[in-house]
C-alpha cells in the first residue's frame, strides 16, 4: 500500500521545516510510523497478520493519549513539559508498536491444541525504536544540521521500552517492568498511554480492544473461523469439541477483562510515583473511568455468559 506525496504535500512540509524544523519532522515521523503500521498490519496481504489489535487504531489512541497526558501535566506545572516534549512524546507513541514480529506458540490444553500468537517482547520493542532513531538520524542526514540530538533520541528510546510488557499474576493484568520512579516523564505518559483504554477511554472501547485481543493471540480460532464459507452456521459446521472448547476460551477470556481492569486501576498509584503531587492529580482526573468499565466488563461477561456460540463469537468480532 505505498502512497506518494503530492507536490503540495512535499512544499508544505518543506515550509514547515523552514519554520519549525524540529516540530516538523516529528509530525513527519508520526505521518511515517502509521504508515508503516498500516501497511504492515491493517492492510497484510497475509490475513493472519493483518492484526485486530496492534494496528493504526492502537496506535493512533496511544498517540492521542499520550499528548492528553502530557497536556494535563504541562497545564498544572508548565515547568515540566513544553511543546517540545509533546511533540517527542507523540513521536515515541507513534513508533511504540511498528515492529510486531511473533511465532506460534503451540499448548496442549485439555486434550486439543491451543495455538497461539508469541510476539517476540523486547526484541520488537527495540525494533521499533531503532526505526524511530532510524528515523531521526534521517532527518539530521537530510537537514545537513542536528535537528535531533543523541539526548532527543534517547528519550524516545527510553520511552518504547518502557512499553515492553509483563504479567501480574496476583492483579491478573499486564504490567509494564520497565516504567520506574525515576522514569521520565515522556516514559511515563507512553507507558500509561499504552494500557490507557481502561481508565481514560472508558468500556465502549476497552471491550471492544479486548476481543480484539483475543482474536489476533489465538490462532486456531481465527484460522477456524476464516476456514469457514460465507454464510456457514460455525456452530454446525465446527465439530462439537471445538465448538465448546473455543466456547470455554473466550468466556475465560471476558471474565479475565474485569480483573484485568481492576488491575490496572490498582496499578495507578505506583505508576504515578515519579510525579510531583500537583502533576498526579492532573494525571488522575484523565483515568476516571476505571468503576465505570469495570461494571460495564461485569455487564458484558454476564450477557456473554448467556450467549449461544455463534452469539458469543460475533460478540468478540469473528465475522462469518
Amino acid at each position: 500500500m505505498a502512497m506518494g506525496k503530492s507536490e503540495s504535500e512535499k512544499q508544505l512540509e518543506e515550509a514547515a521545516m523552514e519554520q519549525n524544523p524540529f516540530s516538523a519532522a516529528l509530525e513527519r515521523g508520526e505521518n511515517a510510523a502509521l504508515l508503516k503500521v498500516m501497511e504492515r498490519f491493517d492492510f497484510n496481504e497475509n490475513a493472519i497478520d493483518r492484526l485486530p489489535f496492534h494496528n493504526s487504531r492502537h496506535t493512533k489512541d496511544v498517540v492521542r493519549r499520550t499528548d492528553a497526558i502530557l497536556a494535563a501535566i504541562q497545564e498544572a506545572r508548565p515547568d515540566l513539559v513544553d511543546s517540545k516534549q509533546r511533540s517527542l512524546g507523540r513521536f515515541a507513541g507513534a513508533y511504540h508498536d511498528t515492529v510486531q514480529n511473533y511465532e506460534e506458540d503451540r499448548l496442549q490444553d485439555s486434550e486439543q491444541e491451543k495455538v497461539r500468537r508469541k510476539r517476540f517482547t523486547v526484541k520488537n520493542e527495540a525494533a521499533s525504536a531503532d526505526e524511530a532513531t532510524d528515523f531521526m538520524r534521517k532527518i539530521n542526514d537530510e537537514a545537513g544540521a542536528e535537528i535531533f540530538t543523541k539526548m532527543d533520541m534517547d528519550v524516545v528510546r527510553h520511552a518504547i521500552d518502557t512499553t515492553v510488557p509483563g504479567f501480574d499474576p496476583e492483579k491478573g493484568t499486564v504490567i509494564q517492568p520497565n516504567l520506574k520512579e525515576q522514569s521520565s516523564i515522556i516514559e511515563r505518559a507512553v507507558a500509561l498511554a499504552d494500557l490507557g483504554a481502561a481508565g481514560m477511554d472508558g468500556p465502549d472501547k476497552y471491550i471492544v480492544e479486548g476481543r480484539n485481543v483475543f482474536r489476533e493471540e489465538n490462532l486456531d480460532i481465527l484460522r477456524a473461523f476464516e476456514g469457514l464459507e460465507k454464510d456457514t452456521d460455525p456452530e454446525k459446521e465446527l465439530p462439537p469439541d471445538k465448538v465448546e472448547y473455543f466456547k470455554k476460551r473466550m468466556l475465560g477470556w471476558s471474565a479475565s477483562q474485569v480483573r484485568f481492569a481492576e488491575g490496572r486501576k490498582a496499578k495507578l498509584e505506583d505508576e504515578l510515583n515519579g510525579l510531583p503531587e500537583d502533576a498526579k492529580n492532573a494525571v488522575r482526573e484523565l483515568f476516571n473511568k476505571f468503576d465505570e468499565t469495570i461494571d460495564a466488563s461485569k455487564k458484558k461477561h454476564e450477557e456473554e455468559r448467556q450467549m449461544p456460540f455463534n452469539d458469543l463469537a460475533r460478540s468478540f468480532g469473528y465475522s462469518f
